[in-house]
């Protein structure tokens, strides 16, 4: 589906079921997961125009956080009864509180193709590294540093990112997560403004 009003937590639900079946044990650190979703919405953002989850994010202290997919890592009580239904087919939280685990495999018939290629794009990429170095990589992209020093003065503890900056390049030689050009680049800006104006009219 090219466009899609509101959180997928259909998509959210597979693409956490998909790290975490990749994952050692298939046991998927929380703050790991939310990480990984980030770095494949910047990917499917980037190159297709639109995020995986359509999910809103905030920069908070750990980085770029997805709102809707963290209420379903913590099987929150802010998810509807739906929502929560769905999420419980394939994961479930672990005793310890910080890990999911996978008990149904993946439903890649609620996933394009080109879902799939960014899930797959971002675990070869990161899927060795553990939640810390992710989060510290999340620090050095412009869309989380922009939020930094208001976050370090505690002035709040999360603050709403525009998708429109993940069009932005990180400074120095880290992976961009799809390298667009300056046209490209405006071109696909102009399609997510678009999308966003076709959500304030549904809403």
């Amino acid at each position: 589906m090219l466009y899609e009003n509101g959180f997928s937590y259909k998509k959210a639900t597979q693409s956490l079921t998909f790290f975490a079946q990749k994952e050692k044990d298939n046991t998927l650190d929380k703050l790991k997961a939310l990480k990984l979703i980030y770095f494949a919405d910047r990917y499917h953002l980037r190159k297709f125009g639109r995020t995986i989850t359509n999910d809103e994010y905030y920069a908070m202290n750990y980085g770029p956080v997805a709102s809707g997919t963290k209420d379903i890592l913590e099987m929150s009580t802010f998810l509807d009864t739906l929502e929560n239904e769905y999420a419980s087919k394939f994961l479930e939280p672990q005793k310890s509180a910080i890990n999911i685990k996978p008990i149904s495999k993946v439903d890649e018939s609620e996933l394009s193709i080109s879902e799939i290629e960014a899930l797959n794009y971002v675990w070869i990429k990161l899927g060795s590294k553990d939640n810390f170095e992710l989060v510290d990589l999340t620090h050095k992209y412009p869309e989380w540093k922009k939020h930094e020093e208001q976050l370090k003065l505690g002035i709040t503890s999360r603050i709403k990112m525009d998708l429109i900056d993940f069009f932005e390049d990180p400074s120095g030689n880290l992976e961009k997560f799809y390298e667009l050009n300056p046209e490209e680049k405006e071109a696909k800006i102009e399609f997510l403004k678009e999308l966003s104006t076709l959500e304030s009219f549904w809403n």
